[in-house]
């Protein structure tokens, strides 16, 4: 069995396209999302309305998540977000319809599942004492994976935050860090994704990396000429 892996898709709908296509292509019976659905990037509804097609989803949410919580819950932003970020966020959760929010709102923020006789935990980073995802590792190893999830008894953890994809295994569990689908960065035109392939109680990870038309969606960020959408030009799509 077959099954599509996604993290961080960022408002991106034609990377996400491209992505979903290629799962169908492949029989993929169910797709796991780690979260970061919305944030950064252009089609923040667009890309929740897509989703929310996939009877197959098994979705959790991520910080970008939360920051729309706070939006609907009159809580203030993070003390540490700068003021552009928040007027961006401000801006997305204006686009989003209520049904979109409702959707969001509700995800959990991780999941525990049991497929083809694999246990599977997925969320969108490691979370903290203080209930917030724990600060990205710039390289991360296994050893750091072993301490992250050291409370989690699974044979796969799914999890993105970082951008940055990465594989780890040891005699019981597989680490993988899908990177990002949504934010090519210097992969310039890249959507990063994963398949998972199960077979009698084994998993094997293959990494996904589809080319896509990057400049279709910088000529979005362009045209809609977002708050703060430089900086998300140069940090998240490279330029």
């Amino acid at each position: 069995m077959k099954i599509g892996v996604i993290s961080d898709i960022h408002n991106n709908i034609i990377a996400l396209d491209r992505v979903l296509d290629y799962f169908e292509e492949n029989n993929c019976k169910y797709i796991i999302c780690c979260g970061d659905i919305i944030g950064i990037g252009p089609h923040p509804e667009e890309t929740v309305r897509r989703l929310m097609l996939l009877s197959n989803l098994i979705c959790v949410r991520g910080n970008h998540e939360d920051y729309l919580s706070c939006t609907m819950d009159n809580m203030p932003f993070p003390a540490k977000m700068k003021p552009g970020e928040a007027m961006y966020h401000r801006w997305e959760h204006s686009m989003l319809s209520e049904e979109s929010k409702s959707f969001l709102y509700q995800l959990p923020r991780e999941r525990s599942i049991t497929i083809s006789g694999t246990h599977i935990y997925a969320v969108h980073y490691s979370i903290g004492s203080s209930n917030t995802y724990n600060t990205p590792e710039k390289n991360l190893t296994l050893c750091q994976c072993e301490h992250m999830f050291s409370n989690i008894d699974a044979d796969v953890v799914l999890f993105g935050h970082s951008h940055k994809n990465s594989v780890h295994q040891n005699e019981k569990t597989l680490y993988i860090n899908i990177g990002s689908l949504g934010c090519p960065s210097k992969s310039k035109n890249m959507a990063r994704a994963g398949m998972l392939n199960l077979t009698e109680g084994k998993a094997v990870f293959e990494n996904v990396e589809l080319a896509y038309d990057v400049s279709a969606v910088i000529n979005e960020i362009d045209r809609l000429n977002y708050p703060a959408n430089n900086e998300v030009k140069q940090i998240f799509y490279g330029l």
